[in-house]
């Protein structure tokens, strides 16, 4: 994940290696997990393929500028 990261841009806060909180606290099924959070810490969206993130993204990009 680090390789890949370090190749590309991304404009928003990435944990990685958080297996135990995405399966074990959150009862997600699927490892890794995006969670795309609002600004109080909600959670408004979860997918579990980067692409499907990334075009999400690209198509609400208004919602990610600060």
């Amino acid at each position: 994940m680090e390789a890949f990261l370090g190749k590309n841009v991304f404009d928003y806060v990435v944990f990685s290696d958080q297996e135990e909180l995405i399966i074990d606290q959150l009862k997600l099924e699927a490892y890794p997990t995006h969670l795309v959070l609002d600004k109080n810490g909600n959670i408004k969206k979860i997918f579990n393929k980067g692409s499907e993130l990334m075009a999400y993204i690209d198509e609400n990009k208004s919602l990610f500028h600060n």
